[in-house]
């Protein structure tokens, strides 16, 4: 017989095909299953947090695609790209204007935000206030905020970049020097290799030097192969024939940059469909300004990934260096010199790894970058390697494979407060990695939503005291597909009151706090008298209020300094004499008659309106702190049993935990082939709800803590060590699940197993 204790999780879900690994030195700290809870870096595994409802997409049953804008740490939006539109978010709720949400035009059709398998299409890049959206098939764009509701997207109007100087004997003629002109070209000799002018021209520029002046124009029709109408954007020289000109890298048949990058002072760009291996760098300082001029140090820099295959450059990011993943490699860009800055001269490309990338923009993420492998099955690292001088590629993914099986469909990360990379999947589930470099923590977990939501898209923007995921999710509610825009809560913190936690999906809450103060009168310390009379500081009751509850609740901070001890004062409203004073009859006594500040007492409530977002379904509810019995919503109400100043509902949603199996056996050696069984089971929860523990297709047992309560009165969150029997039978490859769906934290730091081994 053998005791085993699992002290830690931090290997998280283990591919199934590991299961014989018991060498790996992770093997021990996995999981078979740890669904709907984050292994944390701190080594426990916690019941993920629920998601708020937000907002419904404008179009309910198209996807909207989720971008961050981060200002500061402490201005940041999200904003959701749907048909043609852009529309804000910021504090966890939809920015309006005259009672409307705010939104502007936007060109990008719904089709065109994501690939077939969910990729999102539209790239973003962000220097303060302005941010550069990048899409193959559409010119790029600069979003500028100057306000909450004064937001403008305009065409980025770049200078170049250009294709190499005309070598023929082809002349260019421009009718005018400004304003809209005609170009003739003498021959379609080095025009589009000989074939002349085209309609995929249009909207490439042209610059024709006349002396010492370049010109700018930028086509917008095609008369013939010889002959185009362009708009001029710099004045050109002269009217007469040039054959010193240069044809524009982008146009609406040559493609558009994918993605796009700041590094050393520049802004970079992938090469459009047409120049697939190209990247070009702005000039310094000048981010518009592609114009590789006369090469000096300053002036803009093209380069060509040279490979013996043509692979299309997918994503560029600002690290150490500046890194590119194509189809097939990821690149260097750097000076040919150590610690020099990039330049026209000194610029090279070096391949750094074969594994190849999808056209999913990476993560730089603690000194590396990580970024999905071409066929979007694996996730990998790429990282600096001192003793080599290069960059190395593993595989990060290698444990859990099977997690990211479906494809990856986005990255996003969230720094605080559990240091994860999100996966986004093609078939709309979350994937976490709890990602630390320096520890070595490599720890997946898998994530559905409740109400089988699918994930669309996801976001992380900074928000108040921890970095906030957003994602826009698929529903089906009352038989229709919606999409909605949901933002998951934080964890419940040791500090924080029970009542705020936040552990339901596409949830909304009621919150009976008042903002005026509340002054009780004679008789309020003392349980059972009538008549008491209670005084706000400002109009909030009124005569409906009869029958409602005041509630004044504070839980215990033994830690504190001075230590704050729990309150848990109620009065019934029995009569209404105004706005400001109401009398009551005491259920539960108030420490003083001393004035209670705003926001520290609460009117509660029984029915809970506004659930129309998830009518028809049947949903969770918690109560101040306690589980209430599920509920269904009927024309966008529940019904109480009993009733609240705080309560939250949204969709159940539950979390699995499955250690791996015990497979080392006893004295007479491994177990595996030998029966097993495991005859107890003793659990370290923190501040943790409820659950239950058995064994796999079978309805295992709740776990019975020390602490009870009453029918109405939220049972308080234990912190404890709590045995709970297990009936085990002999069977080959013992295995024990912990699972539950209460809406509430659920946070176990350690299992403790007694299991015996049969003799062989």
């Amino acid at each position: 017989m053998a005791n085993v204790l699992t002290a830690a999780f931090v290997g998280g879900e283990l591919d199934p095909r590991l299961t014989g690994r018991v060498d790996l030195d992770f093997y021990g700290y996995g999981c078979e299953t740890l669904r709907n809870m984050v292994a944390e870096p701190l080594g426990g595994a916690a019941r993920r947090p629920g998601t708020k409802y937000i907002a419904t997409g404008k179009t309910a049953a198209d996807s909207v695609l989720l971008v961050p804008f981060q200002f500061s740490t402490v201005q940041a939006y999200v904003i959701e790209a749907g048909d043609e539109y852009f529309r804000f978010y910021r504090n966890q709720g939809q920015i309006e204007s005259s009672g409307s949400p705010y939104e502007i035009s936007a060109p990008y059709a719904v089709e065109d935000l994501f690939d077939s398998e969910g990729a999102p299409l539209l790239r973003h890049v962000q220097s303060a206030d302005t941010m550069y959206l990048f899409h193959p098939d559409y010119a790029p764009r600069q979003l500028t905020r100057t306000g909450h509701t004064s937001w403008t997207l305009a065409l980025f109007d770049l200078r170049g970049p250009w294709l190499d100087q005309n070598t023929t004997a082809t002349t260019l003629t421009p009718s005018g020097t400004s304003g809209s002109v005609t170009i003739t070209a003498s021959a379609t000799a080095g025009i589009n290799d000989g074939a002349g002018f085209t309609a995929d021209d249009i909207d490439r520029q042209i610059t024709i030097k006349h002396s010492s002046t370049w010109g700018v124009a930028k086509i917008t029709a095609v008369g013939s192969t010889t002959s185009v109408t362009a708009a001029v954007q710099e004045n050109f020289g002269a009217t007469t024939a040039s054959a010193e000109w240069r044809l524009g890298v982008y146009s609406t048949g040559n493609g558009w940059p994918p993605a796009g990058s700041f590094h050393d002072g520049r802004l970079w760009l992938a090469g459009p469909a047409a120049y697939p291996q190209r990247v070009d760098g702005s000039k310094s300082g000048d981010f518009p300004n592609f114009d590789q001029g006369t090469g000096l140090d300053n002036e803009a820099i093209a380069r060509t990934l040279d490979s013996d295959q043509v692979n299309a450059a997918l994503w560029l990011v600002s690290a150490r260096d500046l890194l590119v993943g194509t189809y097939g490699a990821e690149w260097l860009v750097s000076a040919s010199t150590s610690n020099a800055v990039i330049t026209p001269e000194n610029a090279k490309a070096q391949r750094q790894s074969t594994e190849g990338s999808a056209a999913i923009s990476p993560l730089a993420v603690d000194n590396a970058v990580v970024f999905v492998h071409r066929l979007k099955k694996t996730l990998h690292e790429l990282a600096y390697v001192f003793e080599s001088d290069a960059y190395r590629a593993p595989e990060l993914s290698i444990r859990a494979r099977h997690l990211v099986r479906p494809k990856i469909a986005a990255l996003t990360y969230q720094q605080q407060p559990f240091r994860v990379v999100w996966t986004a999947l093609a078939d709309g589930g979350l994937a976490g990695l709890t990602y630390l470099r320096a520890q070595s923590v490599l720890a997946w977990h898998s994530h559905r939503l409740g109400g089988n939501g699918k994930v669309k898209s996801a976001a992380v923007i900074s928000g108040d005291g921890y970095d906030e995921l957003w994602l826009s999710v698929e529903r089906t509610i009352d038989g229709s597909t919606v999409n909605y825009v949901e933002v998951m809560q934080a964890p419940l913190e040791d500090d924080q009151a029970q009542e705020t936690a936040f552990y339901l999906d596409a949830g909304l809450s009621y919150d009976g706090a008042q903002s005026e103060t509340l002054t009780p009168g004679s008789g309020a310390t003392t349980a059972g008298t009538t008549g008491v009379t209670f005084t706000a500081g400002g109009s909030v009751f009124s005569s409906g209020d009869v029958g409602r509850f005041i509630d004044y609740r504070i839980p215990a901070q033994p830690d504190a300094i001075p230590p704050v001890t729990a309150v848990n004062a109620r009065a019934e409203i029995t009569g209404y004499s105004s706005g400001t004073v109401v009398t009551c009859t005491i259920v539960s006594a108030f420490p003083s008659t001393s004035a209670i500040a705003a926001g520290a007492w609460r009117l509660t409530a029984t029915t809970i309106s506004g659930l129309g977002h998830l009518e028809g379904e049947t949903v969770k509810v918690l109560v101040d702190g306690g589980v209430h019995p599920e509920q269904t919503v009927d024309s966008g109400e529940i019904e109480l049993d009993y009733a609240g100043g705080l309560v939250h509902v949204g969709l159940g949603y539950e979390h699995v935990l499955q250690p791996t199996k015990i497979q080392q056996g006893d004295g007479r050696g491994a177990s595996t082939g030998r029966r097993q069984r495991y005859e107890a089971v003793a659990l370290l929860v923190h501040r943790s709800g409820g659950s239950a523990v058995g064994r796999p297709g079978i309805a295992g047992d709740p776990l019975k803590y020390k602490t009870l309560g009453q029918y109405d009165t939220a049972v308080p969150l234990a912190t404890e060590q709590v045995a709970t029997p297990f009936r085990g039978e002999w069977v080959e490859g013992a295995s024990l699940i912990v699972r539950g769906d209460d809406p509430l934290p659920f946070n176990v730091l350690g299992i403790a197993i007694q299991e015996a081994t049969e003799g062989r």
